[in-house]
């Protein structure tokens, strides 16, 4: 008994997709020397960023009806992510080979509603003028990607033994009854 290959054909499919990832981003920023004290300079950066991130992913239609020999699938999806920022950061020598800065950075991420203060504080230190030591203690916030909030797709994986490692899948012929 044999299979035609249309049959294969439907069983195996084929994955096309076309995407479309866009950001647009608007910058202000203003920075330069903020004050000196006793001989010591203070810089001051601030600014304001905006950034909006779209997607679209649009599959073909075996992807979207999971027909990926029986190893996943995927939908249609788009998405819209809207970040607000506004920062600042000092910075200041503590002598002639010392260096701190200190900033703080606000984000506000509109379509998953979540927000974030982050600060970080770095001090460098050049002990000689070929070797700098810098070490650095902060915050961070990553926000999941376009796939992670708004995307599906779907992937079953091929069957593992971790003795002898994936195992081989061939078709098999049957009869009877």
């Amino acid at each position: 008994l044999v299979n035609p290959p249309e049959l294969y054909t439907w069983l195996l499919g084929k994955v096309t997709q076309d995407e479309d990832f866009s950001q647009t981003v608007y910058d202000l920023v203003a920075s330069g020397d903020l004050v000196e004290i006793d001989q010591v300079s203070f810089g001051l950066a601030v600014g304001v960023q905006r950034r909006i991130e779209r997607s679209d992913v649009r599959w073909n239609e075996d992807a979207n009806n999971y027909n990926l020999a029986f190893l996943g699938g995927a939908e249609d999806w788009s998405g819209k992510l809207t970040t607000t920022s506004v920062f600042g950061e000092l910075g200041t020598s503590l002598g002639e080979s010392v260096e701190l800065n200190l900033a703080l950075r606000y984000e506000d991420f509109k379509e998953i509603d979540q927000d974030t203060t982050d600060y970080k504080v770095t001090l460098l230190w050049r002990p000689v003028q070929s070797l700098a030591l810098r070490g650095s203690l902060g915050t961070s916030f990553r926000v999941p990607s376009q796939l992670q909030l708004f995307g599906t797709e779907h992937t079953y994986g091929l069957p593992f033994d971790p003795v002898v490692g994936f195992l081989d899948i061939v078709p098999v012929a049957v009869t009877g009854t």
